[in-house]
């Protein structure tokens, strides 16, 4: 994902040149150094350095969770797109996310100073209200999958939880999820051509139209 991830812009901004983009690694903020970190929206050679300058912790506490409700904070109380008429989310992970806001994780990561704990479904339905929602998992190999995307379909509507086949096509899945939504469809279907072979794109396109 993070290789391919230079193409999205480069493919957007052939749409829309006013485009901006902010990436985000997110961790677990019980085991992580790095929980979340969170670039500004940034468009042209910019966010390549705001790319590089993201860190790939790899860590992980074994629990199926990650800090997922600490983004669904920042996105509703710090992130600033004014511009912007309900800007794409595009989340891509295996895991749910935990029940609560820690308060503490709060003041240590964002700054931000709560006096009691918030409910993170509340949150993420709020997110889902105010951001266009997709979540491209990869099937988590355990137990919990059927809950952890029980948890996802329950604040983002089972329509915006979307299982990914094929990790490779991650980027390309959703590339063509925001064409369709401008009205590009079309024209990215034949930039996909000139990379891919058609059975590949045909396949892709097939997918895309299915997901509402």
């Amino acid at each position: 994902i993070f290789d391919r991830l230079p193409l999205l812009y480069q493919t957007l901004s052939q749409y829309r040149e006013d485009v901006e983009v902010s990436f985000v690694a997110l961790g677990d903020a019980n085991t992580d150094r790095f929980p979340l970190q969170v670039t500004d929206f940034r468009r042209g050679i910019g966010l390549e350095e705001t790319l590089k300058a993201l860190y790939g912790e790899g860590g992980g506490g074994g629990q199926a969770r990650e800090s997922y409700e600490l983004l669904a904070y920042s996105l509703l109380y710090r992130a600033q797109a004014p511009e912007a008429n309900r800007p794409f989310l595009i989340l891509y992970g295996d895991e749910g996310f935990y029940d609560q806001v820690n308060p503490a994780q709060v003041r240590g990561l964002i700054g931000d100073e709560l006096h009691e704990p918030l409910d993170a479904r509340r949150l993420w339905r709020a997110v889902a209200e105010a951001w266009n929602v997709y979540h491209l998992r990869k099937p988590y190999h355990g137990q919990q999958e059927k809950q952890i995307l029980a948890q996802w379909q329950d604040v983002l509507g089972p329509e915006r939880v979307i299982m990914l086949d094929d990790e490779q096509r991650a980027v390309d899945l959703a590339l063509g999820l925001i064409a369709r939504s401008w009205g590009h469809f079309d024209d990215f279907e034949r930039n996909m051509t000139a990379r891919q072979s058609e059975d590949k794109v045909a396949a892709l396109a097939e997918r895309v139209r299915s997901i509402r």
